[in-house]
């Protein structure tokens, strides 16, 4: 009785110690998993803790009406910072604006206590007086590296870039057709080549080929180029137009060229290339045609193949019969001639 007892006491002493270390436990696994999301979030101490993304207002004033003033700053989409009707909405406490330095065309964001989670695609959006403009960056947040890339500045710099090319490809020839025309050569000459018909099926892709020649100093900025169906206009280049690199190269290379997709049978018509380089004018008519091509002929068997058959396969069905039939008699007879 006594064991029995102490046993008990035991048994209580322990799940009465036991009980608090219990419900303790799971507050100190969700405590330690916070505590590793965290550290995993967090970045080096060396690096900085605070970033700022330059953002200007390109206006020509020299202090800006805030009345007219609205901009919102956000991360991958979601609302950082917003301004409009001169009050100030802040979505995420670590993203800071300041409103002092708004006169001044100077809506930079300031964010901080950087973590890892804070990279992504940052966009600033501005309405001033009628105008809007966009300011992007991207922040990437490494452990122990912090990059950010001005968007906007790259992206115009491809721009420029795409246009200098433009440049140099209309005005190539400029100083080389300035030396010549000081020197005595004779005038120019228009040349032109291409196909005269083409014949297609639905759904082929053709080329109608234009190709021209001039003299060697040509310039593409006194070039018109004019493509049409059935006289009317289809595609037309001149200095004015807003072609890519490689259309513009294929054209320093006297290449008009005219590209259809996917022709149908409607596309069939009278296409004229019409090339004109500053007094000559050249054209180059091509014909095309879409068509079906015609099913391939059926091939039928004839009444007398037929008939002929069926009196083949009647012989051959008798022939049998017979043979079966004669067999059976001789069976017959070599059996009554054993039995006698």
């Amino acid at each position: 009785m006594d064991k029995g007892r102490s046993g008990q006491d035991w048994l209580r002493r322990t799940m009465g110690f036991r009980g608090p270390t219990m419900t303790l436990l799971p507050l100190c696994i969700t405590f330690l998993a916070l505590q590793s999301i965290s550290d995993a979030a967090s970045i080096s101490p060396r690096l900085p803790k605070h970033l700022v993304m330059t953002a200007i207002i390109v206006v020509n004033q020299e202090s800006l009406n805030l009345d007219q003033l609205s901009l919102s700053w956000e991360h991958n989409g979601r609302p950082l910072v917003e301004y409009k009707d001169n009050f100030m909405t802040f979505h995420e406490p670590r993203a800071l604006l300041s409103p002092e330095k708004f006169p001044k065309g100077n809506v930079s964001l300031i964010l901080r206590n950087i973590t890892m989670n804070d990279t992504g695609n940052y966009t600033c959006m501005i309405q001033y007086d009628g105008t809007q403009q966009t300011i992007q960056y991207y922040l990437q947040v490494e452990k122990y590296q912090i990059k950010l890339t001005d968007l906007s500045r790259k992206k115009l710099e491809e721009t420029n870039d795409k246009d200098e090319q433009k440049i140099k490809l209309m005005k190539r020839s400029s100083n080389k057709s300035v030396r010549q025309n000081n020197l005595p050569s004779s005038t120019p000459f228009l040349q032109i080549g291409g196909f005269k018909a083409i014949s297609a099926t639905p759904g082929e892709n053709i080329s109608l080929m234009c190709k021209f020649h001039t003299d060697p100093s040509m310039e593409l900025t006194m070039l018109d180029i004019r493509w049409s169906k059935d006289g009317v206009p289809i595609w037309v280049f001149n200095k004015d137009s807003q072609e890519d690199i490689a259309r513009l190269e294929e054209l320093s290379r006297g290449n008009a060229s005219l590209k259809l997709t996917s022709v149908q049978t409607t596309d069939s018509g009278k296409y004229t290339c019409t090339i004109r380089y500053r007094s000559m004018e050249r054209r180059l008519l091509t014909i095309v045609t879409v068509k079906e091509m015609p099913a391939s002929p059926r091939k039928y068997v004839s009444e007398t193949t037929i008939g002929s058959t069926d009196k083949y396969r009647k012989e051959k069905v008798g022939m049998v019969f017979g043979v079966v039939v004669v067999a059976n008699f001789l069976v017959f007879f070599i059996y009554l001639f054993i039995a006698l």
